[in-house]
């Protein structure tokens, strides 16, 4: 193994980043990973590594609201000292969501949505919410082919992870989670997108089978025209995507945009909202660490595997970060609970007592 590559693995156990006790417990739990997601069943797709981590690069600086990026010079020819260099200005506020309330709206459609909580290997939302609005926008008049809204999404996500690694590379935070940015495995980086970002559309015979973020949280369904297959965003997905105007990639995302999407998963998607429960549970006011986490997971979940515990735990600790529920950095070796963590566990999350 490079030793280079040891000495950061060394570095970041000796932080407490990620709960690792030693380096076998990390290259252990990085193979079952590995191998839980090469093996996952994305039709006529070879995954490749996702990028995926139980835990971030806790250590990054934080994401500037304005990012320069010097424009890449030849090595061969570099310019004079003297010349100014042009820059490429990234500004966060291009990544903010924008939801239009009204539109058209397809609320019953003929697709069958797997149940269960979200696999491990979804561990961003905002790449779906994303997606959602991306998808409402081309549906504001009518659905479309299924086909067409993949292959428009997936083109769209290209382009928008070029913008999200220039903030990536220029602050080192890692902001293209789930995003297609690998164009060496390009077939292998979209079918991660849609199938983790997106979610999947399989058809049975009659029957049409649905999976993954759009479909479970009720920001899409399905009808047939014909032959065909047609999409279109719900009511639903247009009410909770206007109410999340202007969140950006940045992380954690605001306690008013945390709110409303996770009051959104308690009221509409349980099998989801159960893992956040879960995490939140588990962690509690003494701290929890990586392995507490994923043995809790093993517990109380119906017949996981231990590859699928662990994924599924890093997940839910991912998104739980993604919305200030879980402090960024470990303390002590252990995952903390915010503030909206606390308000989380104990119930008193906007309108969960209003029953």
């Amino acid at each position: 193994m490079p030793v280079q590559l040891v000495r950061r693995v060394d570095e970041m156990i000796l932080k407490g980043i990620g709960g690792f006790a030693t380096r076998s417990e990390f290259i252990l739990d990085a193979m079952q990973e590995r191998l839980t997601e090469l093996l996952y069943n994305v039709p006529e797709v070879e995954l490749e590594a996702v990028g995926h981590a139980v835990t971030r690069a806790d250590d990054s600086p934080a994401l500037a609201q304005v990012v320069t990026l010097p424009a890449e010079v030849s090595p061969a020819a570099s310019p004079p000292a003297a010349a100014p260099q042009p820059v490429t200005v990234v500004d966060v506020a291009e990544t903010a969501l924008i939801g239009d309330a009204d539109g058209f709206v397809l609320d019953d459609g003929i697709d069958e949505v797997a149940s269960g909580p979200l696999f491990g290997l979804h561990n961003r939302d905002y790449p779906s919410l994303w997606a959602t609005a991306h998808l409402l926008h081309l549906t504001r008049s009518e659905p479309i082919p299924v086909a067409k809204f993949y292959d428009d999404v997936t083109a769209a996500a290209w382009e928008f992870g070029d913008t999200l690694a220039v903030i990536e590379q220029r602050t080192g935070s890692k902001t293209t989670a789930l995003f297609p940015t690998n164009a060496d495995k390009k077939k292998a980086a979209e079918g991660v997108f849609r199938q983790f970002a997106v979610g999947s559309v399989q058809r049975d015979g009659e029957r049409v089978l649905t999976a993954g973020p759009l479909y479970k949280w009720g920001f899409a369904r399905i009808a047939r025209d014909g032959d065909d297959l047609m999409i279109a965003g719900t009511t639903l997905a247009r009410h909770v995507i206007h109410r999340l105007r202007g969140l950006t990639v940045l992380e954690p995302h605001p306690p008013e945009f945390a709110e409303v999407f996770l009051s959104h998963l308690r009221a509409t998607t349980p099998l989801d909202w159960w893992g956040f429960k879960e995490l939140v549970g588990c962690i509690g006011d003494d701290g929890a660490t990586r392995l507490d986490v994923v043995q809790h997971f093993a517990a109380v979940s119906d017949g996981w595997t231990e590859n699928e515990s662990s994924t599924n735990a890093g997940g839910y600790v991912a998104r739980a970060r993604e919305w200030g529920l879980v402090e960024q950095k470990q303390q002590a070796g252990k995952y903390r609970l915010t503030d909206l963590g606390r308000q989380v566990r104990d119930g008193r999350l906007e309108g969960e007592n209003a029953e």
